[in-house]
């Protein structure tokens, strides 16, 4: 066992850009692989706060995956924000899944960089520059001497985490977390944590 011992988990700590994702952190299962414990029934649970966001969610994890798990259902048409826990614990048992995902909204920040204004100062004669007197060397001079205002640039950054569990192996095989790029946007950072998620997990060894 390796770092994790209650979960039986390797860790593997990045810190690498994908788009408009960072992987802040990721870690996978010791010798545990989809080919020992193969994907046939998948159930997707998006923890957003918000049930179109949830819904919204779910639907794009299950596009990315539908090509390829022969079963994916979501979880946003069984239970809905404010119901009883125990109804999704009782679906997961009658129906037979393989395999659980989620995905969690785990924080949201707003992000100000200040950009200071910029004047490029020159010397003066008199009351007025010298260059002032001829419009060659007045221009000369000035043509760049432009004041840059501050600017204020604002965005959102997102941090999703998405964890894997087996049933099989009753727990968790796989976990990330991922945060969004510069105002990258609550849609793209999913598209992009799907698909950094997935790399990652095939760099972890979980499927070839």
């Amino acid at each position: 066992m390796k770092k994790l011992p209650l979960l039986a988990l390797g860790c593997f700590f990045l810190f690498v850009s994908c788009g408009t994702v960072t992987m802040e952190r990721s870690l996978a299962k010791d010798s545990y692989s989809f080919k020992q414990d193969p994907a046939k029934k998948v159930l997707l649970i998006a923890i957003t706060g918000d049930e179109n966001n949830r819904r919204s969610v779910e639907n794009d994890m299950k596009a990315k995956l539908i090509e390829r798990i022969p079963d994916v259902q979501t979880s946003y048409n069984v239970i809905k924000s404010g119901e009883s826990i125990d109804k999704l614990m009782d679906f997961i048992q009658k129906n037979k899944f393989t395999h659980i995902i989620t995905m969690r909204l785990a924080s949201v920040q707003k992000e100000i960089e200040l950009k200071p204004g910029a004047y490029i100062k020159t010397d003066y004669y008199s009351s007025f520059p010298v260059y002032y007197r001829d419009y060659g060397v007045y221009l000369d001079k000035t043509w760049e001497s432009v004041y840059q205002p501050e600017t204020v640039d604002e965005h959102i950054q997102y941090t999703l985490e998405t964890n894997v569990y087996s049933l099989k192996d009753q727990g968790l095989v796989y976990s990330a977390l991922t945060s969004s790029f510069k105002g990258s946007g609550f849609d793209k950072t999913i598209y992009a944590t799907l698909s950094t998620v997935r790399k990652d997990m095939k760099k972890a060894g979980l499927f070839k």
